[in-house]
């Protein structure tokens, strides 16, 4: 995502797209997801009381299911909503999640007492388009839940925010590990050791992430897939 901007599209099946600093928020009435995987955490969260999630052809009745990034899963929820964010599995948040909720597996399903008011966040992303600032405060609100603080108390050494900083100016997000550890004065093994160890990930899935979102946002300005592919 480019800068705060924030791009919305609604569909038929009433379902609704934010993307939004490198994450993306969906709500939808039902999903039938068959086996799939993207280079993004998830985390689900089912409003309804009691709802049924067939995950991986299993039964689970709890309202927050949390799925690492590029895990092969199936996920149907038939005639109840859904929240689905998906977190740059890259970030110092992404980071936390993994910590906090993944350390014994790939998946992790609970149950959460969500706030009165941030419940009735959930039935407003249903009802109607909601704001750039709505949606902010709607996704601090659920990693504040989640984590125990707000997304603005996470930090990451000063060298990666500056390559995050120069990475999202690219136009096409193509650059070399080696340009990148250059800008930050570090030689190409030191800045991918401290990337990883920053955020999780290696250097070059996050460039494959940024890409990915650039051509979201392109599919959601109207592009088709094909030419978002192409671009």
């Amino acid at each position: 995502m480019k800068g705060n901007k924030m791009y919305q599209h609604s569909m038929e099946n009433k379902a609704y797209l934010y993307l939004f600093n490198s994450n993306i928020m969906r709500v939808e009435t039902e999903v039938a997801a068959r086996d799939h995987h993207h280079h993004a955490i998830k985390i689900a969260i089912i409003p309804e009381v009691n709802s049924k999630v067939i995950f991986n052809d299993e039964e689970i009745y709890k309202n927050t299911i949390i799925v690492d990034a590029d895990i092969l899963h199936s996920f149907n929820l038939y005639s109840n909503p859904v929240l689905i964010l998906l977190i740059n599995p890259e970030s110092e948040i992404g980071s936390a999640i993994r910590q906090k909720y993944l350390q014994e597996g790939n998946f992790s399903f609970f149950d959460y007492t969500y706030d009165p008011h941030l419940e009735d966040h959930f039935k407003e992303l249903l009802n109607s388009t909601l704001s750039r600032l709505m949606i902010q405060d709607i996704y601090n609100d659920i990693i504040h839940a989640l984590l125990g603080k707000s997304p603005d108390t996470f930090t990451l050494d000063k060298r990666i925010e500056e390559v995050f900083q120069r990475i999202e100016v690219l136009e096409d997000k193509k650059i070399s590990v080696k340009e990148l550890a250059s800008q930050v004065y570090l030689s190409e093994s030191r800045f991918a050791h401290l990337f990883k160890e920053e955020t999780n990930i290696p250097v070059r899935q996050y460039l494959a992430w940024v890409r990915l979102l650039d051509a979201l946002e392109m599919i959601v300005a109207g592009l088709s897939f094909t030419d978002a592919a192409m671009e």
